[in-house]
């Protein structure tokens, strides 16, 4: 059964956000980032993105893992979809290579592509984490004294 490039989309950016962290700054953190990459990638392209979003993964904690399923989720689609020459195993670094040698065209589908997974991660990162962020900053604005949202500082 063919399947929609949206419906891949989804399964990728579920991949990328992982299993969920229960610690509220944690989740957080990692709701701000994921959010912000669709901003990044349209504002730097896709190239500077990516760079980026490499250059904070690793095997650390699940913000760092994250940001690396997010570069295999990258490179993985792109190869699958025979978007750039892409040996069997390619490395963060094939595939910067790879967007680099692309033509116009092809560097622009690529960058599409890219970008409708980075619009699912986002829509994901707000739904598995958005309330929780909400809870991490209502609590940071209780601890510093600061009212929370919605609510009025009361004046004498």
């Amino acid at each position: 059964m063919a399947e929609r490039v949206d419906q891949e989309m989804v399964r990728q950016a579920e991949k990328v956000i992982g299993p969920v962290v229960p610690d509220p700054q944690l989740a957080k953190r990692l709701h701000t980032r994921m959010r912000q990459f669709p901003m990044r990638l349209r504002s730097s392209g896709l190239a500077a993105a990516f760079a980026f979003a490499e250059s904070r993964s690793g095997d650390g904690d699940h913000l760092e893992r994250a940001y690396k399923r997010l570069c295999e989720a990258i490179v993985q689609h792109v190869r699958s979809r025979h978007l750039l020459e892409l040996g069997d195993r390619p490395t963060a670094r094939d595939f910067l290579v790879a967007l680099s040698e692309a033509d116009l065209v092809t560097y622009s589908r690529v960058s599409a592509e890219v970008d409708l997974l980075a619009g699912w991660l986002s829509r994901i990162a707000d739904a598995r984490y958005g309330r929780l962020a909400a809870a991490a900053d209502r609590a940071e604005q209780q601890a510093s004294g600061r009212p929370a949202d919605g609510q009025r500082e009361e004046t004498p």
